[in-house]
């Protein structure tokens, strides 16, 4: 990083003008595993099917095959779930149950189609992992095709997502 330049500043920067939820859109989008050589490749022991890697990849497995039920499955009973977005879009606000997470995925899917999904980089921190990724979709209310790079934020604690948030570069469904 440049001297005199802070990392909230840079944060700031990467998710001005962000937002919308990039594990939503149609239900079959085709999804890369993040299996790249960015990948963190983390240690057998941290991708079990309860430790916060084990269940956002199982999150994202899920979505690939447009299992919905499975991805909400995943998420705890009292959940703090936020697509960072303009309340513009049907799927923006904070959901704080399944019912409502699943209704996110359906808002979204009515919105967005995704047609290429790519978890990239995986970044564990104790219960929370941060995940850097790619997008392509449509923009059904645009007629746009966009791309856009995403990030996802989880919190895993007892092999639920207890907190998720969402940002990407929203302009781009208006091709900008």
């Amino acid at each position: 990083m440049k001297k005199g330049v802070s990392l909230p500043l840079v944060l700031s920067v990467l998710i001005f003008g962000v937002c919308q939820s990039t594990v939503a859109g149609a239900l079959s989008p085709k999804v890369n595993s993040g299996s790249s050589d960015t990948d963190l490749r983390p240690s057998a022991s941290s991708t079990d099917s309860t430790s916060p890697l084990g269940v956002v990849k199982q999150s994202y497995a899920a979505f690939g095959r447009g299992d919905i039920p499975a991805i909400v499955n995943l998420v705890a009973d009292q959940v703090d779930w936020e697509d960072v977005c303009p309340a513009s879009l049907p799927y923006s606000g904070l959901r704080r149950n399944r019912a409502e997470v699943a209704k996110f995925f359906s808002e979204s899917a009515q919105v967005d189609e995704i047609k290429k999904f790519e978890p990239r980089e995986f970044v564990v921190a104790g219960e929370n992992v941060t995940v850097l990724g790619y997008l392509e979709g449509y923009a059904r209310d645009t007629k746009q095709e966009f791309r856009t790079e995403f990030i996802h934020l989880f919190t895993v604690q007892k092999g639920k997502i207890t907190r998720w948030r969402g940002f990407l570069n929203t302009a781009a469904r208006y091709g900008r």
